[in-house]
């Protein structure tokens, strides 16, 4: 199962906020999501059901704490204020970020959704490393014209 797992601040309608939503929608999509999990004591409400809509028209099941959930052969317990994974760290929702997680493989990755927010939300992460390459590899073609590399 993959999940992803977040703050009650995501449940807010702001415009930092709605944005990151998009990201993590459109990140949820890509990665085969099936579950959000979310901490936090403001868990109900109009945003509540807005997000809960959201994450049925994708086919994505949303919890919200306290809860228990399957981690590989173990179990990880999902509290207002953190996700612990048995026997491991403690995890701890961030504004603008998230933490997905596959517990098949057993692997936890936090992703940061805040990063980047002059691009638009369906920009492809994979083609940032292509992007960086080619920015360093302009850089050095204009040393080599000003012979500060040769």
């Amino acid at each position: 199962m993959k999940f992803l797992y977040i703050g009650d601040s995501y449940l807010r309608s702001i415009p930092f906020l709605e944005t990151m939503k998009k990201r993590l929608f459109a990140f949820a999509q890509k990665e085969g999501v099936t579950h959000i999990y979310i901490s936090g004591k403001n868990t109900s409400g109009k945003y509540v059901k807005s997000f809960a809509q959201q994450c049925e028209q994708l086919d994505i099941t949303m919890m919200r704490s306290p809860a228990v959930i399957p981690w590989g052969g173990r179990e990880a317990t999902l509290t207002d204020e953190f996700l612990r994974l048995q026997d491991e760290d403690i995890n701890v929702p961030e504004n603008g970020c998230a933490i997905f997680g596959d517990s098949e493989q057993m692997r936890l990755q936090r992703i940061y959704f805040q990063l980047f927010l002059m691009h638009d939300y369906t920009m492809n992460p994979d083609s940032l490393e292509d992007e960086l390459s080619e920015l360093l590899h302009d850089i050095m073609h204009l040393h080599k014209k000003t012979n500060h590399y040769n």
